[in-house]
């Protein structure tokens, strides 16, 4: 959906004023952030990246901002087509305990997972697919089965059944249902 420029930057400003404003609030890392995504929004992703930069910096253990921050300046580098930085961003992501169980980071693991799958790298992709299908298996159900389809068919590949039947028993199911 497209937004209108001038909200945009109307809402950047007001970021702004209210970062200087009140430099010791706790909504200052939720500032950055909203700030960065409208920056985003109004393409100036080189400007959204140091907005995020700035919550990863200075808050890196409020999750609840950080992850976000996170995931965003991965999607900026995509958007600006280095998938190599984007990458490098996910796979933070994807490594940090806490940040990987964001509702974020099913999209950013799987689209790390989907790269690394087409450059080759099997193992590695299965390992993020099958993060995903396990970690995401309560919280979102849709991510953890496009997770799932992908990951299954690498254990069927690679002849290893106990690891099929261990994949199966982490995720709880393989969510086929078959009616008569």
């Amino acid at each position: 959906r497209e937004a209108n420029p001038q909200l945009l930057r109307q809402s950047v400003r007001e970021y702004d004023v209210f970062i200087t404003e009140f430099p010791r609030s706790k909504a200052i890392p939720y500032a950055l952030v909203r700030k960065g995504r409208a920056l985003q929004r109004d393409g100036k992703r080189f400007e959204a990246i140091k907005a995020y930069r700035e919550v990863m910096d200075y808050f890196p253990n409020d999750i609840q901002y950080a992850a976000p921050a996170l995931y965003y300046i991965g999607l900026a580098h995509w958007e600006n087509s280095d998938e190599g930085e984007a990458m490098k961003a996910w796979a933070e992501m994807a490594e940090d305990a806490d940040y990987r169980q964001h509702e974020l980071a099913a999209d950013a693991v799987y689209r790390l997972a989907k790269f690394l799958e087409g450059q080759g790298e099997k193992r590695k992709a299965l390992k993020y697919f099958r993060q995903i299908a396990v970690d995401f298996r309560q919280k979102n159900r849709q991510a953890s089965n496009q997770a799932r389809d992908a990951a299954v068919p690498y254990y069927l590949r690679g002849n290893d059944e106990p690891a099929l039947r261990q994949f199966y028993v982490d995720c709880g199911t393989f969510g086929y249902h078959f009616r008569r």
